[in-house]
């Protein structure tokens, strides 16, 4: 019939008998193709969960690594406001993975800062205050000593009238004593 066909014969000595099998070619090559249809749509699919699910795994990843990345560029620049998504914020902080404990982390930071911040001002408006009243203590010291300087003088001057008047009165006495 021109179909081709494979072959095997053996002899099967203590009998004396030849046995003999045949398979068609072409049987054999459509089963490997349907075979290996089902092997590549498998491999397809498969191919396609692992790309999906790396996928889904590196998206965990790289989003709370991006949204960590944008808070501390805020910091950098000062900023240390709550944003609006701080519910996202707050469920990764509480995650209990890598990427969960460097948000925590990055939220105890930036209220530490907050913080501190706070300190330093509050320590600026004492600083601001205590010169104030030094300022207000030197310009009342300045008054005083210029009251001061304005009473020594006028000691100074009735000092020089006593001894003008003591200079007087002593020739007025050597006078009186020589008469």
């Amino acid at each position: 019939h021109g179909i081709r066909q494979w072959c095997v014969f053996k002899k099967f000595e203590p009998w004396g008998w030849i046995i003999g099998s045949g398979i068609y070619i072409d049987d054999v090559q459509r089963t490997f193709w349907e075979k290996a249809l089902k092997v590549a749509v498998l491999f397809i699919v498969i191919s396609f969960v692992i790309v999906l699910i790396s996928w889904v795994f590196a998206r965990s990843i790289t989003q709370p690594l991006s949204l960590v990345k944008e808070r501390l560029q805020n910091m950098s620049k000062g900023d240390l406001r709550r944003t609006d998504d701080e519910t996202e914020t707050a469920e990764l902080a509480l995650s209990s993975n890598e990427t969960g404990q460097l948000m925590d982390a990055l939220n105890n930071m930036r209220e530490n800062l907050d913080a501190l911040i706070g300190q330093v001002q509050l320590s600026g408006v004492q600083v601001t205050s205590s010169t104030t009243e030094i300022a207000a203590s030197a310009r009342q010291l300045e008054a005083t000593v210029a009251e001061q300087a304005a009473s020594i003088r006028e000691v100074t001057a009735t000092t020089k009238e006593i001894a003008s008047t003591s200079e007087g009165l002593m020739k007025t006495i050597g006078e009186v004593n020589e008469t």
